[in-house]
């Protein structure tokens, strides 16, 4: 779990104070809200129509919403500060390599993952253009 990162490595990156809570709240806010929507697909009934199933309750539109100015944010704590000291401790430039190292890449990967799904949606586009019935 993402939050449990930064409990761990809590008060170990004088570089940037946040970080760790960046991770804590992300993952707890995360964890909290992916509950939220499967508490409320269970209680679903098979009967009830696709329409009132896709409507979003207003609480996990705020999550979303929090979530995302959160990953901004974090994006901010996290590429400001990039190669921070991994060696001097005692150094104000200082950020523990294990902590600093998985917020860089769990933000890193969510822009790989967002750049890999559009060029999979425009290459489905190309094909469906060049293939589909005229």
């Amino acid at each position: 779990m993402i939050f449990l990162a930064g409990a761990k490595y809590k008060n170990q990156c004088p570089v940037e104070q946040k970080i760790p809570i960046y991770l804590i709240v992300a993952g707890a806010v995360g964890v909290f809200r992916n509950l939220i929507s499967l508490g409320r697909r269970a209680k679903q009934s098979d009967n009830q129509d696709e329409e009132e199933e896709k409507k979003k309750r207003p609480l996990e539109s705020i999550l979303d919403c929090f979530l995302f100015v959160w990953f901004i944010c974090g994006n901010v704590w996290i590429y400001h500060n990039y190669k921070p000291n991994y060696d001097e401790v005692n150094s104000p430039e200082y950020c523990h390599q294990t902590l600093y190292q998985f917020a860089f890449w769990i933000t890193t990967s969510t822009y790989i993952l967002v750049g890999v799904l559009c060029c999979c949606v425009c290459c489905v586009g190309i094909c469906a253009a060049a293939f589909g019935n005229e």
